[in-house]
């Protein structure tokens, strides 16, 4: 038998971002992804309310309507509208919309100061990166390149956590 304890700070600052794949596959799965913001936020309030969060669905990385946070007028609307627009600027085979690790990088390196999304990060904050996509992912290079990458915008590795929500089936739009 083993006893474990974790220390849980009270109201400790979290730093979202969702990376949304915006292919035509993905039509029908934005709206209950929006639709279902209310209840993970509503998850997150139990635990934080110093809550942020950026949609990235363009090449270039930039958030969608900006930070979301829990003073934004109408969040939920905001993010509903987020993860339904953008995508591919410049055409196949130049697309970054299936390349989510690609899309996710460019968040974070646009985070610095006079960039488009200036002052997301914040120090100590955690950083969960959640992508969301109906295909395999495109970036061209192994996911432990990415998380690497990702560790240098937070300042403990424990601070960072990758999630996907994804189809594990090899054909888009199952």
């Amino acid at each position: 038998s083993v006893a474990e304890q974790f220390v849980i700070p009270d109201n400790p600052p979290v730093d979202i971002i969702f990376a949304v794949d915006q292919s035509c596959s993905m039509d029908s799965i934005t709206t209950p992804l929006g639709n279902a913001f209310s209840s993970f936020i509503s998850e997150i309030n139990n635990v934080t309310n110093d809550w942020r969060i950026g949609v990235a669905t363009n090449d270039n990385g930039c958030f969608n309507s900006g930070v979301i946070d829990a003073n934004t007028t109408n969040y939920s609307s905001e993010f509903q509208s987020a993860v339904s627009v953008g995508g591919c600027s410049g055409g196949y085979p130049t697309c970054d919309t299936e390349a989510l690790f690609r899309v996710t990088y460019k968040a974070l390196t646009a985070s610095s100061s006079g960039s488009c999304n200036q002052n997301f990060l914040r120090n100590g904050a955690f950083l969960h990166v959640i992508m969301v996509s109906d295909e395999e992912e495109q970036s061209g290079v192994g996911w432990s390149n990415w998380l690497s990458q990702y560790t240098n915008y937070v300042s403990s590795s424990s601070l960072l956590k990758v999630s996907t929500i994804a189809d594990i089936n090899t054909q888009c739009g199952d």
